[in-house]
C-alpha cells in the first residue's frame, strides 16, 4: 500500500474521531503492556477503506493513549509502514530503524 493512500486513510479516520462522538463511543481501550489502545470498528475502518481502493485486511488501525515514558519499550514489525498522527500535547518520538526520532 503506498503511503499516500495510507495518509488518506488516516485522515479520514481523524476526521471521525474529531467530529463523529458515536464513533469515538465505539473505540475501546484496553490496557496494553502499560498503555491504552483501542481498534478503530472494522465497519467504519472497510468503508474508508474502500474509499481508496484498499482492502481492509491489509491495515490495521488503532488509537493508543500513552501516559508514562516507554522509550524502553520498543515493538517492530517487518516489512511494515505506520502513518502516525499525535494528537497530544506532549512531544512524542518513534523508533525509526536504528534510533529514536520525532
Amino acid at each position: 500500500m503506498q503511503s499516500e493512500t495510507l495518509k488518506s486513510i488516516t485522515e479520514e479516520i481523524l476526521q471521525l474521531f474529531k467530529f463523529d462522538q458515536n464513533f469515538k463511543q465505539a473505540i475501546l481501550m484496553q490496557n496494553y503492556h502499560g498503555f491504552e489502545k483501542g481498534k478503530i470498528p472494522s465497519d467504519a475502518l472497510r468503508r474508508i477503506a474502500e474509499m481508496y481502493g484498499a482492502d481492509p485486511r491489509d491495515l490495521q488501525a488503532e488509537l493508543v493513549s500513552v501516559t508514562q515514558y516507554l522509550s524502553h519499550e520498543i515493538h517492530m514489525h517487518k516489512r511494515s509502514r505506520a502513518y502516525c498522527i499525535v494528537l497530544g500535547s506532549e512531544r512524542a518520538s518513534a523508533y525509526l530503524g536504528r534510533g529514536w526520532g520525532g
